[in-house]
């Protein structure tokens, strides 16, 4: 079994890999998006971002069919199995 030292030591490399993947992905959308708004559940397959605003003119950008005037995400959950 891994260590406490070297699991923490995982899960830091783990989510910063997935940190900076996303911040290539939806850095743009997203205000304010730091790597303390990621949770990551290295041995259970979790990802979770709390309290995400939409960066509006972003948003637009997409061309959607909607007009966003404020968004705000609570929580983003995904399971990896």
């Amino acid at each position: 079994p891994l260590s406490g030292a070297l699991r923490n030591a995982a899960a830091m490399s783990v989510k910063t890999v997935l940190f900076n993947a996303l911040q290539g992905v939806i850095g743009d959308l997203i205000v304010g998006f730091t790597a303390d708004k990621l949770k990551v559940g290295l041995w259970s397959g979790k990802i979770e971002l709390d309290n995400l605003e939409v960066n509006v003119e972003a948003a637009r950008k997409l061309g959607l069919p909607v007009r966003i005037i404020f968004g705000k995400v609570a929580r983003l959950s995904v399971s990896i199995p």
